[in-house]
């Protein structure tokens, strides 16, 4: 067993190497995207994953968004997905919100 200690970014630790070095090399990411209902949360981490186009996706509910649309003010409740993928796949991840997302 090596008494290298495990690599601590941001207060999370994370296993060494070869993940900690994708971290500091970019090769990994964090995408996010905003959704109107659990159900395309669902939808949308289900098809990111079946196709391993994410690693990892966390849902959380409860997240006000405030935007412009047509010159107005709108707030709406939506779910914030975090996606954790690798950059190499990002195109892949974008592919698969075109076809399920909603808006």
């Amino acid at each position: 067993m090596s008494n290298r200690k495990t690599p601590n970014v941001r207060g999370v630790a994370f296993p060494g190497p070869p993940f900690y070095n994708g971290l500091m090399t970019g090769e990994y990411v964090v995408i996010l995207i905003t959704v109107g209902s659990r159900a395309e949360a669902e939808a949308l981490s289900g098809a990111l994953l079946a196709r391993r186009a994410a690693a990892c996706v966390n849902t959380l509910p409860g997240v006000t968004s405030n935007y412009l649309w047509q010159g107005k003010l709108e707030t709406d409740a939506e779910m914030l997905l975090i996606v954790k993928t690798r950059r190499a796949l990002i195109p892949a991840v974008n592919r698969i919100v075109r076809e399920v997302h909603s808006y």
